[in-house]
């Protein structure tokens, strides 16, 4: 029967258990599937062995994509800069810098470009990337992190994830890193770390207990891996990167010119949200929920708390420069430029008979 866990086989097949006992009598079954152990037997002799492991596979380049400028211009001086610098010759033991730093402000350009690095890297180079951001739904703290890039890790190994607790990750993920740094280093290949969005770092904003992104990455990378990460200037480097980290050093640091597609995006998407802010009514409230939100709100949450219906968000929405096409995914309007309004203004909401004061 097609689909069963189980199978008879016949007289004269043997059981697919690779390296194991087998039975091959009349009235064999074998039992496995998703169930995680294979049991196998024939009546005289039972034997119960582990089922294949199942090889981790991530698809955070589906992620990418969607943080990814839909038309990408230029900066074919600084992609071939970050290409060389992933396959230079050297590691820190030799004296090579293993860190490479975009500085730049706001609206600059910086995830157009490190987005397009990691879509497509140079042939000899494997990436892992993280792009931390308030615009997805829990994507800009060290949870996320370790979640998302030690299962990359795990997939450029051809290995089962293994299961890790909140105690454990850090050190498995650590410990994959330098694994696959090693396996891509005798495969003649690079491994390269890619961290975006370093200055919208939430984790060390969280509590006392909570830590930075920045001060997981490592002090020296080891087996010629490099690490590329881009950000603000400010903030600077969160408190708990130790004193030798590499990222207390200025010889890493990149200026990345701001992009004039970049401004030009950045200017109609002010012009929109000021006519959002300007219209009232259901606008203004939708931009105050996201603003206080901080990102990673659906259509479907912004329509519960204004106390409307989804199809009006979506509508609303859709004439925004900088919100995506599909609201079926998490609405991502441009936080920062919302946040420049906080200071001094009043979003009237209709969850509550005053107004939600963003200070």
């Amino acid at each position: 029967m097609v689909g069963r866990w189980w199978s008879r086989p016949s007289r004269q097949e043997a059981l697919p258990v690779g390296g194991s006992p087998q039975a091959t009598g009349v009235r064999s079954v074998a039992a496995g599937g998703d169930i995680g152990v294979v049991v196998t037997g024939d009546g005289n002799n039972v034997y119960q062995v582990a089922a294949p492991p199942r090889v981790a596979s991530s698809d955070y380049r589906y992620q990418v994509e969607s943080l990814a400028a839909t038309e990408f211009h230029g900066r074919h001086d600084e992609l071939a800069a970050m290409a060389a610098f992933s396959v230079a010759p050297g590691d820190v033991d030799t004296g090579v810098h293993a860190y490479w730093r975009w500085l730049a402000p706001a609206w600059a350009g910086k995830t157009a470009l490190m987005a397009a690095f990691v879509l497509a890297p140079p042939p000899e180079v494997d990436v892992v990337s993280f792009f931390i951001t308030s615009r997805l739904n829990r994507q800009n703290d060290r949870t996320a992190f370790c979640e998302v890039v030690h299962r990359q890790f795990y997939a450029l190994l051809g290995e089962e994830e293994p299961a890790v607790t909140e105690h454990t990750r850090e050190e498995s993920l650590l410990a994959a890193m330098a694994r696959t740094a090693a396996l891509c280093k005798r495969r003649g290949r690079r491994l390269v770390l890619v961290v975006d969005g370093l200055d919208e770092d939430r984790g060390v904003l969280a509590g006392p207990d909570s830590h930075s992104i920045a001060a997981l990455l490592p002090r020296s990378p080891s087996h010629g891996m490099r690490v590329i990460v881009a950000g603000r200037p400010h903030p600077p480097v969160p408190d708990d990167v130790p004193a030798s980290h590499s990222l207390r050093e200025s010889l890493i640091d990149r200026w990345l010119t701001p992009s004039s597609f970049a401004a030009a995006v950045r200017r109609e998407a002010e012009d929109s949200l000021l006519r959002m802010l300007n219209a009232g009514g259901l606008a203004r409230a939708l931009l105050g929920l996201v603003t206080a939100a901080g990102g990673g709100l659906t259509a479907a949450d912004l329509a519960t708390l204004a106390g409307t219906r989804s199809r009006l968000v979506e509508l609303e929405l859709s004439t925004v420069t900088g919100a995506p096409s599909g609201f079926g995914h998490l609405i991502g309007l441009p936080a920062r430029l919302v946040a420049g309004l906080r200071a001094y203004t009043c979003w009237p909401t209709r969850r509550s008979s005053g107004a939600l004061l963003i200070s």
